[in-house]
């Protein structure tokens, strides 16, 4: 009497199940990261527009106090306080479009390419557990025939 296990093909199944689970969760995992990381990125953007702000009102800060003082209206105190104002706001810019470039170059070219692999992955894999089932359930009743034409 010929028979066939279909433990193997259930493991086989199980096997593929899990594989295909741990893809769709490392899929949602990528995307996580990719959302995270571009709100970094907007923030990151955002304090750049508030540098820029401040570094604009600095170099109008700076006029202003320059002509008082040209004219005796103002203290050259002042006016040097303004000068440094602006040296602190161009470096506040410069620090953070450093910050701004590092965190777009975090969402580099892989980790996009990375889930559309893997849901192509997935998509090609998706039939794989169909087709388990169809060859386990042929085993059996391929084992069921066997059994019957022996007995």
């Amino acid at each position: 009497m010929a028979r066939i296990d279909p433990r193997d093909f259930k493991v086989a199944l199980h096997q593929a199940q899990s594989d295909l689970a741990a893809a769709y969760a490392t899929i949602a995992d990528k995307q996580a990261a990719l959302q995270v990381q571009q709100t970094v990125i907007a923030g990151a953007r955002a304090t750049v527009a508030m540098d820029q702000a401040t570094e604009r009102f600095a170099e109008q800060d700076n006029q202003r106090y320059a002509t008082l003082a040209k004219d005796g209206w103002g203290t050259v105190q002042k006016a040097q306080e303004a000068a440094s104002r602006i040296a602190a706001a161009h470096a506040a810019v410069a620090r953070d479009a450093a910050a701004l470039a590092n965190a777009a170059r975090q969402v580099d070219v892989s980790r996009p390419i990375d889930v559309v692999v893997l849901k192509c992955w997935v998509m090609e894999t998706n039939e794989t557990p169909r087709a388990s089932k169809i060859s386990t359930s042929l085993a059996k009743s391929a084992s069921e025939r066997v059994s019957r034409s022996t007995l």
